[in-house]
């Protein structure tokens, strides 16, 4: 496609404003991602993650139970989360959680840490309460897959990223999405850092 990202979330939004507003329970993800554009690093790759407007105090956690056949949604709301667990995701009914990391760091620790998904699962995120806009190149957005917190550094705005995503923005709204297999931390790149 030829249009760029910002074109695209404009395109977007006109569409939501002629469908009218949805929920977010009431917007299923776009469709696949290729699993073959993965990108797993070793050692793991500097990564600047998309920032918010305004940081968070504190961390933000929710739960969900994911039922295996109807699947199910885990969100938070305000921060713009939406994760989406398809039907078969799990094999029983499993309690899910996300943690919103305190700081402007658009980052999630998921949990159970270390789950395993029958399904791919969609991460989305809103857009609209992030500085995206700010970022040279928006092309350049990627999620990225951190091991804990010790991979985080505050101070550099970098995580350190083991595996890289392809985003894709989703059909209603402005919102980025990326598809996992299994439960740790995640988050939204604006961009890889040299080492």
């Amino acid at each position: 496609m030829t249009l760029d990202f910002r074109a695209r979330l404009a395109a977007a939004a006109a569409c939501v404003a002629l469908l009218g507003a949805c929920s977010a329970d009431q917007v299923a993800p776009s469709g696949p991602v290729s699993r073959a554009s993965l990108e797993v690093v070793s050692p793991a790759v500097p990564a600047v993650p998309l920032m918010r407007k305004l940081a968070l105090k504190g961390n933000v956690t929710v739960s969900a139970t994911i039922d295996p056949n109807r699947g199910g949604i885990l969100a938070i709301p305000p921060l713009g989360l939406v994760v989406w667990f398809p039907p078969g995701a799990v094999s029983q009914p499993t309690v899910v959680s996300a943690t919103a990391i305190a700081g402007r760091m658009v980052m999630y620790e998921f949990g159970p840490h270390g789950t395993q998904f029958g399904a791919p699962v969609t991460i989305s995120q809103d857009l609209t309460p992030t500085s995206w806009f700010k970022n040279l190149n928006p092309a350049s957005f990627e999620g990225g897959y951190f091991k804990d917190r010790s991979q985080v550094d505050a101070g550099t705005g970098t995580v350190l990223v083991d595996e890289f995503f392809p985003v894709r923005l989703s059909a209603v709204g402005n919102r980025v999405e990326f598809q996992i297999q299994h439960f740790s931390g995640y988050l939204l790149s604006t961009g890889r850092k040299e080492l």
